[in-house]
């Protein structure tokens, strides 16, 4: 008997084969249907989380950027002024170099363009005599590496 049911494409309870395959076909539409529901809703949350990452580093900017940097009110600003003074022989900064040390002491992420002759060099030397670690300084103008002597900078 079930090879003559298999022959006329019944199974056991009577469902053909055909009707399998309509119940398989509807059921992966209604899984592709909820799989593109997700997919929208995964794109909606990516472009919402963006937005919120964008808003928090505006506002992380705007906050960073009115701050007094040129100002010798930090933990730091004692051991800058001594090391520029007494290591340096300079008696004051040029316009930016304050604030960009206090910046890079401050541990925020700087970038500083200047002019050459403008003074970089003195931006992450005076932060790596005031400070605890190791500075790695790579340069390619050897009277830079001869200016200053520490044993917490190395330069190769």
């Amino acid at each position: 008997m079930d090879d003559f049911n298999e022959v006329k494409g019944l199974t056991s309870a009577g469902v053909t084969e055909h009707d399998e395959l309509a119940a398989i076909d509807h059921e992966l539409s209604q899984i592709q249907n909820k799989m593109n529901a997700l997919n929208d809703r995964k794109e909606y949350l990516l472009g919402r989380k963006q937005a919120l990452k964008d808003k928090l580093m505006l506002k992380k900017s705007a906050a960073i950027s009115s701050r007094d940097w040129e100002g010798t009110n930090f933990p730091w600003s004692k051991d800058v002024k001594k090391v520029l003074q007494e290591k340096y022989k300079i008696k004051e900064f040029r316009p930016f170099q304050l604030s960009a040390i206090n910046a890079v002491l401050s541990k925020e992420d700087t970038i500083l363009i200047m002019p050459t002759g403008g003074g970089k060099s003195l931006c992450y030397q005076i932060p790596a005599l005031v400070s605890k670690g190791i500075l790695l300084h790579f340069s390619m103008q050897k009277e830079q590496c001869y200016m200053i002597s520490s044993d917490a900078v190395f330069f190769l």
